[in-house]
C-alpha cells in the first residue's frame, strides 16, 4: 500500500432492507487506494495482530500492523464483515459491512463538560508534544488552544531530544510508535538526564504489555487514542497546576443526551469544536 505518489478514495453506501419485519440499514464502507497492491499471502496476514505486508514499513512510515486487526474485532462485535480486495500493481480496496437498526443512541455525555477548574492555572506552561501524525497534532493543539499552554511539536524521538536539549519544558506528551526514533528510546535517553519531568505516553496500543513497557522506561502515565478530553485535562491539572486548583478537577453537570448520528460522538471528543472536527 505504501508508495510516494498514490490516491486514496473513501466511499459509503446505505441500503434499506427488512429482516423478520425489522427495518435495518446495511452500511457498507470502502477505502481504496492506487498503491502497489497485495499478494494473496499478504492479504491473508493483514488481519492478524502486529502483521504488515512489509516489515520495513513500521520504521519508515510508522504504524504497528495492528490497525486492521482492531478493525476486524470491532466489525465482528457489530456482527459485520470486513475483507480486502487487491490486485498487484493496481491497488487495494478495504471493505466492511454492518447492519444498523434505526434508533436513537443514548450516551453519557462525559466530554460535553464545562471546564470549571481555573484554567488559568495552566497558562504559561511549556509542553513538548512528540507525535508524528499531523492530524493527532492538530487535534491536541485544538483541544488545548484556550488553555494558555505553550506547545512545541516534535515529529519523532530524535527531534524531541534536540528540542529538549535547548529548551526547558514542564511536561512531555510522547507518542510510542514513530519513525527514526520511537517514544520508548527517546524516554530512556531523557530519563538518564532528568528523573523529574512528567512524560505522558500517547498510544493507540492499550494492551497490558505496552503499558508495562511505558513504566519500565520511565513514563509517568498514558493517555489512549482517541484522546479523552476529560482525562487530558485531568492529567494536565495533576502535573502542572498548583495544589489549590488540583481539587477543582473537571466537573460534568450534564446527564444524558440523545444523539441521532455518529457526528455527535466525534464532536464530543473535540469539545464540540466543529472547525477542528471538519
Amino acid at each position: 500500500m505504501f508508495r510516494y505518489n498514490y490516491e486514496i478514495l473513501c466511499s459509503s453506501l446505505i441500503r434499506c432492507c427488512t429482516y423478520y419485519l425489522n427495518w435495518r440499514n446495511k452500511f457498507r464502507f470502502e477505502v481504496s487506494d492506487t498503491g502497489i497492491g497485495l499478494t494473496q499471502d499478504e492479504q491473508f496476514k493483514l488481519f492478524k495482530a502486529f502483521s504488515q505486508a512489509d516489515g520495513s514499513i513500521t520504521r519508515k512510515y510508522g504504524g504497528t500492523g495492528i490497525g486492521l486487526y482492531i478493525s476486524k474485532q470491532l466489525v465482528e462485535l457489530m456482527d459485520g464483515e470486513i475483507w480486502v480486495e487487491s490486485e498487484i500493481g493496481i491497488g487495494s480496496k478495504f471493505i466492511f459491512e454492518i447492519d444498523l437498526i434505526e434508533k436513537d443512541l443514548l450516551i453519557v455525555d462525559d466530554n460535553k463538560m464545562i471546564i470549571n477548574s481555573d484554567i488559568t492555572a495552566l497558562k504559561g506552561n511549556k509542553i513538548l508534544l512528540v507525535e508524528d501524525n499531523s492530524i493527532n497534532q492538530e487535534i491536541i493543539l485544538g483541544l488545548l488552544e484556550n488553555s494558555g499552554i505553550k506547545i512545541d511539536i516534535a515529529n519523532n524521538g530524535e527531534e524531541a531530544l534536540k528540542k529538549y536539549a535547548i529548551k526547558k519544558y514542564e511536561l512531555i506528551f510522547m507518542d510510542l510508535q514513530m519513525p527514526i526514533m520511537d517514544g520508548y528510546e527517546a524516554t530512556k535517553i531523557i530519563r538518564a538526564k532528568d528523573k523529574d519531568i512528567p512524560i505522558i505516553a500517547l498510544t493507540a496500543n492499550a494492551m497490558k504489555e505496552d503499558m508495562q513497557r511505558t513504566k519500565l522506561v520511565g513514563m509517568n502515565e498514558h493517555l489512549n487514542k482517541p484522546i479523552n478530553v476529560e482525562l487530558l485535562y485531568k492529567t494536565l491539572f495533576k502535573y502542572l497546576s498548583n495544589k489549590s486548583t488540583k481539587s477543582q478537577i473537571l466537573k460534568n453537570d450534564n446527564k444524558h443526551i440523545i444523539i441521532p448520528n455518529f457526528t455527535s460522538i466525534g464532536l464530543s471528543y473535540l469539545l464540540e469544536n466543529k472547525k477542528l472536527y471538519l
